[in-house]
């Protein structure tokens, strides 16, 4: 109904699952896609897309521009309650802005080892979590192993294989944590994953706009719920074929 599609959705915005009802949530668990509900770097990440299209946008220094694109990170960190997941993507976000600012060429694996080492420095038994291992193992995967996949599918069409190596350059590289850490491991998620996720992040642009215009135009905030909650229900019609 359309209270449970709200839950879905405030929990992909903010990470609060209250109102998200317990037979939804093991159809996200089940299908390996519950950590769209842990807010992290897919959130953080898409936010700092965003935000730098539209500032890049408008006029002005770049070194302004990524303190107000960090400082919005960390903000959003801080209202989702401050998870250490969504403060690394914050941490690993603004180190790549702040290389981008300087206007230094974006060297992915120096921001990437940078910001282990700033999140280090905050919280140095992070090192032992298995969120810190599972987050740094997927950004290395996207790093070093998507773009080689992406060059053995180049006989795919180039969106769906774009999709089909970052999805699975971040399983396979997880995969072995995920066994030795929970004792098991979906294959199904992959396939699932490799269907919603692009969903989901179309989802979560949504919200921000519908949040948005139900600030600014309280009359147009009907479209945007109507929208929000069509996706996310559709989403849960497909976790729950797939878990079946």
């Amino acid at each position: 109904g359309g209270n449970e599609n709200g839950g879905v959705a405030v929990a992909l915005l903010s990470g609060d699952l209250s109102g998200v009802n317990y037979e939804t949530l093991e159809n996200y668990r089940m299908t390996g896609i519950a950590h769209v509900f842990a807010v992290s770097g897919m959130h953080v990440g898409l936010l700092f897309t965003a935000l730098s299209f539209l500032l890049g946008k408008i006029p002005g220094k770049k070194a302004v521009k990524c303190i107000v694109i960090s400082l919005a990170l960390f903000f959003y960190s801080y209202l989702c309650g401050g998870s250490a997941s969504s403060l690394r993507a914050a941490v690993m976000c603004s180190v790549l802005g702040i290389s981008r600012a300087l206007g230094e060429k974006p060297d992915s694996l120096n921001a990437f080892g940078l910001s282990a080492i700033v999140t280090l420095f905050l919280d140095p038994f992070d090192l032992f979590t298995v969120g810190f291992m599972l987050s740094y193992a997927a950004c290395f995967s996207l790093i070093v192993l998507a773009p080689a996949l992406r060059r053995r599918l180049a006989f795919l069409p180039d969106s769906f294989a774009s999709a089909l190596s970052v999805a699975g350059a971040a399983e396979l590289f997880t995969l072995p944590l995920m066994i030795s850490s929970f004792g098991r491991f979906n294959f199904i998620s992959l396939i699932v994953n490799l269907a919603v996720l692009p969903v989901v992040s179309f989802l979560y642009y949504g919200l921000w706009i519908a949040l948005v215009l139900y600030i600014i135009f309280p009359f147009y905030r009907l479209i945007g719920v109507n929208i929000t909650s069509f996706l996310s229900g559709g989403i849960d019609g497909v976790l729950k074929m797939a878990g079946t």
